[in-house]
C-alpha cells in the first residue's frame, strides 16, 4: 500500500505539474541554429500538452471485454545548447493506462509510465547530425516496486539534411527487459513552406497543415509498444497497438492551445509474460483523444 502512494501520488502529480507549470523552463527557448535541420528542429509539437483518450470496450480474443481510458502529459522542461558539442533537451513525459473491466484476464486496474526523456544532438558537417536519446523512468503497476519496474531506453540515430527542409533518420532503440528489446526509428521529413510538414516513418508518421495562425490539422500514425512491471506472479505484461487518427488544434491568444482528435486502434494485443496463451488479440476500435497544451 505505501509503494503505491510512493509514485502513482507522484504521477498524479506530475500530470498537475504538466497542466499549471508549462511556461518554466529552465533555458531561454529553443532557438534555431543557422545549419537548419527539419527533424531536430520541429516544433509542431507543443512545449506542454496533457490529454485524455477513451478507447470503447473492445473483445479480448477468447475472454471478455475492456475499456482503455489514457491520461497522457508531456512538457519540455529545459533545452541547453551548445553542452557537449551539442544540444540537450529534457522533457517528463507520463501515461497512465486505466482499464475499466478485467476482460476475465485479470487485468491491471492501472498501468503508469512516467520518465524522463532526455536527448543529446550534434551536428556535424554535411548535414550530418547524431541523436542520442535516453527515457529512464517507472513503467508498471502502481504496486510494484520501484526497482522492479525501472527501465532505460535508450536510442542512438544518425540525421542527415540534404536540404534545409528534407531530412532523413535511421536509427535503434535499445529497451533492456522489455518484451521486445529492439525498436527501429526510420522517417523522412519534409517542410513543404511554412504552412505544411510531412514526416514518413516509424514509430511515427504524420502531416501537419497550419491554414492560418490559430488553427492547424494534423493526420496521425503511431506503433505503440511497451512493457510494464506487473505486481504478480505474471511479471510482464507488454501492450501493441497501431494508430491512425486526424485531429485540430486551435490557438487561442497563442499561448494556450485546444486539441482534438479522432482515430482508429487496429492490431491491437496484450501479452503476459509468464503465461502459456501467448498473444492475445484486442478487437479493433474507435478512439477519441481531447487535450489542451501551450505551443513552443
Amino acid at each position: 500500500m505505501h509503494t503505491r502512494n510512493a509514485w502513482s501520488d507522484h504521477g498524479l502529480a506530475a500530470l498537475i505539474a504538466l497542466l499549471l507549470l508549462p511556461g518554466v523552463a529552465l533555458s531561454a527557448g529553443k532557438k534555431k541554429p543557422g545549419d537548419y535541420c527539419p527533424i531536430l528542429d520541429d516544433l509542431s509539437d507543443p512545449q506542454c500538452q496533457a490529454g485524455l483518450t477513451v478507447v470503447p470496450a473492445g473483445r479480448f480474443e477468447g475472454c471478455g471485454a475492456s475499456t482503455m481510458v489514457e491520461l497522457d502529459g508531456d512538457w519540455e522542461f529545459a533545452y541547453f545548447q551548445n553542452v557537449l558539442r551539442g544540444d540537450i533537451d529534457l522533457s517528463l513525459a507520463l501515461l497512465d493506462t486505466i482499464f475499466v473491466g478485467s476482460a476475465r484476464l485479470d487485468l491491471p486496474s492501472q498501468l503508469v509510465k512516467l520518465a524522463v526523456d532526455a536527448g543529446w544532438a550534434g551536428r556535424f558537417e554535411n548535414g550530418v547530425a547524431v541523436q542520442a536519446r535516453a527515457t529512464p523512468g517507472l513503467y508498471g503497476e502502481p504496486t510494484a516496486a520501484i526497482g522492479r519496474a525501472f527501465f532505460a531506453p535508450l536510442s542512438v540515430s544518425v540525421i542527415r539534411a540534404f536540404q534545409p527542409d528534407l531530412a532523413a533518420m535511421v536509427g535503434l532503440e535499445c529497451r533492456i527487459g522489455f518484451e521486445d528489446a529492439l525498436m527501429p526509428i526510420v522517417g523522412f521529413q519534409w517542410e513543404a513552406g511554412k504552412d505544411a510538414l510531412f514526416k514518413v516513418g516509424l514509430p511515427e508518421s504524420k502531416i501537419v497543415w497550419e491554414p492560418t495562425r490559430d488553427w492547424a490539422f494534423r493526420a496521425r500514425f503511431y506503433w505503440s509498444n511497451l512493457s510494464y512491471r506487473l505486481d504478480d506472479d505474471r511479471d510482464r505484461i507488454t501492450l501493441e497497438d497501431f494508430r491512425l487518427s486526424l485531429g485540430g488544434t486551435y490557438y487561442q491568444s497563442g499561448r494556450i492551445l485546444v486539441m482534438g482528435e479522432i482515430g482508429y486502434a487496429f492490431d491491437r494485443n496484450v501479452e503476459f509474460q509468464h503465461m502459456p496463451t501467448g498473444e492475445i488479440g484486442i478487437e479493433d476500435m474507435l478512439f477519441l483523444r481531447v487535450g489542451i497544451g501551450m505551443p513552443l
